[in-house]
């Protein structure tokens, strides 16, 4: 699956890159700001498409370290269930072993025969 990933990642940037070298001359005027009037005027066009396919990136990534962290958190709280559960088998089938002899042949209290 990761070099599946690879891939997809190595032809995205070469997209990329075949679309910043066919705008290679061309400038742009890059509004940070739209309400205070900010911006960067005579931004190259590849400079532009090269940022905005890092900041993608980055969120992506971001994103990705997100989801591990919840992925994690809900692995160990599974563990803990899982342990406790554990735990109350054991402590069931101990409680079981124990038992006094009833005497009755091996029947519960409804009357069908213990297995």
């Amino acid at each position: 699956m990761s070099y599946v990933k690879l891939v997809l990642a190595l032809v995205l940037m070469a997209i990329v890159l075949y679309f910043a070298i066919l705008n290679g001359g061309e400038t742009i005027e890059l509004r940070y700001s739209p309400a205070s009037g900010g911006s960067l005027p005579g931004i190259p066009t590849s400079l532009a498409l090269f940022g905005a396919f890092l900041l993608g990136a980055v969120i992506v990534a971001l994103m990705g370290v997100l989801r591990e962290v919840r992925a994690q958190g809900e692995v160990k709280r599974l563990r803990r269930e899982n342990r406790a559960m554990a735990e109350e088998l054991d402590a069931m089938r101990a409680a079981e072993t124990e038992a006094p002899d009833c005497g009755d042949g091996g029947s519960r209290e409804d009357g069908s025969p213990l297995a």
